[in-house]
């Protein structure tokens, strides 16, 4: 009875360790809006997509940019019509014109422009830490381009 038990005790344990490895590789996505007009910003979002940057769990982290017809017609989408994590906006007044909770914007100065950056409140934690880890190096691009 004992070694049935504790075969069942490690099969439960390999079971685990397996689903737990899945776990680790899949990416946890981070859904952007951004101007499809600001290059700066696009190359910069593009640069840090080829890093394969990996969130403190180990995970890699996955941007998915997502575009509209205008900048002021998707951002008064978003929330409603659009699910997304992480924003940059032209100006820190912009987030006034979200329809959603966001974090206070962050400044990201870039060569042409400064983009200030807005995370989601309805992010889960995974998706805020990763998308901290998409602003924290798109800050140091930015500064070296």
């Amino acid at each position: 009875m004992h070694v049935v038990r504790g075969l069942l005790a490690a099969l439960f344990l390999l079971a685990c360790a397996g689903c737990s490895g899945r776990n680790a590789s899949e990416p946890i996505v981070v859904h952007v809006f951004r101007d499809s007009n600001a290059a700066e910003l696009n190359s910069a979002l593009l640069a840090i997509g080829a890093k394969q940057l990996r969130a403190n769990s180990g995970r890699p982290i996955m941007i998915a940019t997502m575009e509209g017809k205008s900048y002021a017609e998707t951002l008064e989408l978003l929330g409603f019509q659009y699910r997304v994590e992480l924003i940059f906006l032209h100006s820190p007044e912009d987030a006034g014109k979200l329809k959603m909770r966001v974090s206070v914007p962050t400044a990201l100065p870039g060569r042409l422009d400064t983009y200030y950056a807005v995370v989601s409140a309805s992010a889960s934690a995974e998706q805020r830490e990763a998308a901290q880890a998409v602003v924290a190096n798109l800050r140091s691009r930015l500064s070296s381009i």
